[in-house]
């Protein structure tokens, strides 16, 4: 497992995603969930032009924890319904996930910022 995923992580920071993909094939690193291999997946086949590929890798995921689910619903570029399911998991993650950098980049990207926290999540509200 150190193997594929530090290879994987040299791959793609530099770049080379359709080697990454052919890396993490070998060392059977693809899971079910949304995870660095299965990311992986993804990107790799959106660089190299085959988003149904990329789709397909997100719609065969299986669900996880919610945090993955965000990401996976805000993996599909142009699909406002799925934004809106993202942004609807983002709302629901609890201040103690230890999800602070995920979370940001998750509100960062939320076309639009249609939502608004919830107090629970420790933002103030107007006239608070």
């Amino acid at each position: 497992m150190a193997v594929a995923a530090d290879g994987t992580l040299a791959l793609t920071t530099t770049g080379r995603w359709s080697e990454a993909l052919r890396h993490i094939d070998e060392h059977r690193g693809i899971g079910r969930r949304i995870l660095d291999g299965r990311q992986t997946a993804v990107l790799a086949r959106a660089t190299a032009s085959d988003p149904p590929g990329a789709l397909a890798q997100l719609d065969d995921a299986e669900p996880g924890a919610r945090w993955e689910d965000a990401g996976t619903a805000l993996s599909r570029p142009g699909d406002r319904q799925a934004a809106e399911q993202a942004a609807d998991l983002w709302t629901a993650l609890e201040p103690g996930d230890r999800l602070a950098v995920f979370t940001t980049r998750l509100d960062t990207t939320d076309p639009g910022h249609t939502r608004r926290p919830t107090p629970r999540q420790g933002h103030r509200q107007p006239n608070e």
